[in-house]
């Protein structure tokens, strides 16, 4: 009798409450749409339920403006056509248009648009008065207004503002501190301001700085792009870091970088990994700095030039930020001593989850072999051109690791090519879930002994030993490597890493 019932049960026969629900879990667009076109009911569950929306075509065609996505929070306006142009330049009645967009979409709290002139979020940031969130974006040049105009019609109608990204729009680092002071109610809501600036080579200076985390001390979230030169004029330096952390002690994720840092081309392998000048940096103010951000569980530190003997700093980042899981560092020498087996520095940091050390210059085997036991729980490690650490203390490293370790990266590392990278993670070639090897494929014809799991050599004999290009497909459960030799003809070998993210050798 059981078994007839369950046979009779039908998935449509779920109340529409509960297929709401579920529904609503769904984020992930492409699956959206394939249940969309299921059949007309789970169309328009879909429609009602969908949260976030890109908005693309062109903005003259009115009458294609749907209707039907009324749950709609999160909408992202940066795609319409005619592209990079000022969207509400070709209408007659911009500002009908700009209540039509708000009929459709009523719910909206998170806004993305491409702001070209401030006329857009003139007409844009009155519909939503409720905004907590906006994305701006502008890759053209900054129309010539008086610095901060871009932001005054968001921060006058969008009193609820708690987040602002500027990631990808184009403008100069002194636009935002005035706007912010002349807003202080709006700019003390924000908790998480983005002007890592994609779109400019240009940095923020150390008073444009201040004159933000003043204006906003409940930030808990801060990621900016920094002159960390000492030969420009208002450099970011020791009473900078100091400042910020007692102007925004709230702060859980920070990242500053230098300029240029999210573009970086490929380093020299020779280059010993010192540069010239000596960051104004030292390893006591950055002690002083953590021992003023508690909260702090995100850190990114990219600079430009050397920071030395920083140690010391590391141990007191350990103990005065106990919820720290992500570090990252650029152009940071000393970060272990290493004299015997104990662990210091950043090798005794215990709850980082994920440490990425780039161009760490004196970075050797010794430490990576004492961070191995100093941090048990890493689960990501990212290396890049750090030019004295070898196979012996990679392969040491992913031994003692292989219980938590799951995400690698190696990245210019002069004595780590392809071969010898490959070869020092064997240990975790069963668990490993995401590889990303940008190394000189050298010795090509070594390859077969190191890469073949199942004891057949690699059929590499047509290959010279120069870098070679190649995809990498998931033949499950194990990965295949393709390649092509001057001919096109491919040939395949099977390798040892089961992962879910291989990369083009030589990092193409």
């Amino acid at each position: 009798m059981a078994r007839t019932l369950s046979s009779d049960v039908h998935f449509h026969d779920i109340p529409d409450a509960i297929v709401s629900n579920i529904f609503s879990l769904i984020t992930d667009t492409r699956t959206r749409n394939s249940m969309s076109l299921v059949c007309l009911k789970w169309h328009l569950i879909e429609r009602s339920t969908r949260t976030s929306l890109t908005l693309r075509g062109n903005i003259r065609d009115l009458f294609l403006l749907p209707t039907c996505f009324r749950a709609v929070t999160d909408l992202d306006l940066s795609f319409l056509s005619p592209w990079g142009h000022p969207i509400f330049d070709s209408s007659s009645n911009p500002k009908l248009l700009a209540q039509l967009i708000h009929r459709a979409f009523p719910s909206v709290v998170s806004l993305t648009v491409y702001a070209r002139n401030p006329s857009a979020l003139q007409l844009l940031a009155p519909q939503w008065p409720g905004l907590s969130k906006v994305k701006l974006v502008r890759w053209h040049q900054r129309s010539p207004a008086t610095p901060g105009s871009d932001f005054v019609a968001v921060f006058e109608h969008n009193h609820s503002l708690n987040s602002l990204d500027l990631s990808h729009f184009y403008c100069w680092t002194e636009d935002l501190p005035p706007a912010l002071e002349a807003y202080p109610s709006v700019a003390a809501s924000i908790t998480h301001l983005n002007v890592l600036a994609h779109s400019s080579a240009e940095g923020f200076k150390s008073h444009e700085l201040l004159a933000i985390s003043a204006a906003c001390p409940n930030l808990c979230e801060l990621l900016a792009t920094c002159v960390f030169d000492p030969r420009f004029i208002g450099f970011v330096g020791d009473e900078t870091l100091l400042s910020l952390a007692s102007n925004c002690p709230r702060l859980s994720l920070l990242h500053l970088v230098r300029t240029g840092s999210l573009c970086d081309a490929r380093g020299d392998p020779d280059d010993e990994g010192y540069t010239s000048e000596d960051a104004r940096i030292s390893h006591s103010a950055l002690a002083d700095m953590f021992a003023g951000l508690p909260l702090l569980e995100e850190l990114v530190l990219d600079v430009c030039h050397n920071v030395r003997d920083t140690w010391p700093a590391w141990e007191v980042l350990n103990s005065k930020c106990p919820r720290l899981k992500f570090l990252k560092l650029g152009r940071f020498h000393g970060i272990c001593r290493g004299i015997d087996a104990r662990p210091d520095g950043i090798a005794i940091c215990s709850r980082l989850e994920s440490l990425s050390i780039k161009n760490s210059a004196d970075l050797t085997d010794s430490h990576l072999i004492s961070i191995s036991f100093g941090c048990p729980r890493l689960a990501k490690f990212e290396v890049q051109g750090c030019k004295r650490i070898t196979e012996m203390g990679m392969n040491k490293l992913a031994s003692i690791l292989q219980k938590s370790l799951v995400d690698v990266k190696i990245s210019c590392c002069k004595y780590l090519n392809a071969v010898c990278s490959l070869r020092a993670l064997e240990p975790i070639q069963d668990r490993i879930q995401r590889l990303h090897i940008d190394c000189v494929w050298e010795n090509v014809e070594q390859f077969g002994e190191v890469a073949s799991f199942s004891g057949e050599a690699a059929d590499l004999r047509h290959f010279s030993s120069e870098k070679r290009g190649g995809i990498w497909e998931d033949t499950s459960p194990w990965k295949r490597r393709k390649t092509f030799n001057d001919n096109g003809i491919d040939y395949q070998s099977r390798t040892w890493a089961r992962v879910g993210e291989l990369p083009c050798p030589g990092g193409n």
